[in-house]
């Protein structure tokens, strides 16, 4: 089991955007970063469906997890389940407030069946369907009921096995030593056409179409979450940010920001990342976690 040794959470507006549409999340199991899309209160409203939904998520683990005698892998699946349905949830309150059957006011509930998933004493639970082969373009503003609303989410849940999972752009980082390995794989266009050979990894961070992703969280069917095991050692850090951050700053850049403040507090490391992104022209909210890792519990 790993824990948290020291955490970090640094938001910004950036330079450009008129509203902050990220949201964050800190709970005892769980850490994510929910980048709203749409504009207004619209796509801040659907990075929190998408916290509400962890929060709850988490509540659960914080409940279930102490008393739970399944193996760890069956456990590890079976919170891979939870974390898809309740997205799924976000998901489709999301796509109610934009059809006007919820207000935007009004506190959206989890349902409290999904606590279902640990009742499985079998391995073997789904993690969804094929990825979605439709584009999702980012939207500046939402203006009329057919105009769409989401959120890209990225995040670690930290139980007896480790794993990251992600829906859209937003990213996991583990740094160990001077090696920084990015675990989640973006759902976007670049990376597909990077996968294809179409373009290196440095040519697609600067590509114009670089803000075109694959999948979302909101008014766009069913998300399909991807879940990534975490390798962890002790005295790892790992960042989770949005688009935000990892758009202005190249691999080689973040690298020397974290050799420039190795053995030193992640809140300056947080402050100093969001800065240089904003150094690099903030054109988008900038949002970032540190997790310092510990076999330890503190």
């Amino acid at each position: 089991m790993f824990y948290v040794a020291d955490h970090a959470i640094h938001t910004d507006i950036g330079l450009r955007r008129k509203h902050n549409e990220d949201s964050t999340y800190r709970g005892q199991y769980i850490y994510a970063v929910a980048d709203g899309m749409g504009g207004a209160k619209l796509g801040d409203r659907a990075a929190q469906e998408v916290v509400h939904a962890l929060d709850w998520a988490d509540g659960e683990l914080a409940r279930l997890l102490p008393h739970s005698q399944l193996e760890p892998a069956v456990q590890t699946e079976n919170f891979q389940q939870l974390i898809s349905e309740v997205i799924a949830v976000a998901a489709q309150n999301i796509t109610q407030i934009m059809a006007g059957t919820i207000s935007p006011e009004t506190q959206t509930q989890v349902l409290p069946q999904m606590n279902s998933a640990y009742l499985a004493q079998a391995a073997g639970l789904g993690q969804g369907e094929a990825a979605p082969s439709s584009e999702i373009s980012r939207p500046e503003a939402a203006n009329s009921p057919t105009d769409k609303a989401g959120s890209t989410v990225a995040g670690v849940v930290l139980g007896p096995q480790p794993f990251a999972f992600h829906v859209g752009d937003s990213r996991v980082y583990r740094w160990r030593g001077d090696e920084l390995y990015q675990v989640t794989r973006d759902h976007s266009l670049v990376q597909m056409m990077v996968d294809d050979g179409l373009l290196t990894a440095e040519e697609a961070h600067f590509h114009p179409r670089r803000n075109i992703i694959t999948r979302a969280i909101g008014t766009y069917g069913t998300p399909v979450v991807e879940f990534t095991p975490l390798e962890l050692a002790t005295d790892d850090l790992l960042l989770i940010c949005s688009d935000g951050l990892s758009d202005e700053l190249t691999q080689n850049e973040l690298k020397d920001q974290l050799i420039a403040h190795a053995g030193g507090k992640v809140a300056n490391l947080v402050t100093d990342l969001t800065d240089c992104a904003l150094a690099a022209g903030g054109h988008d909210n900038i949002t970032v976690i540190a997790l310092q890792i510990s076999s330890r519990s503190v």
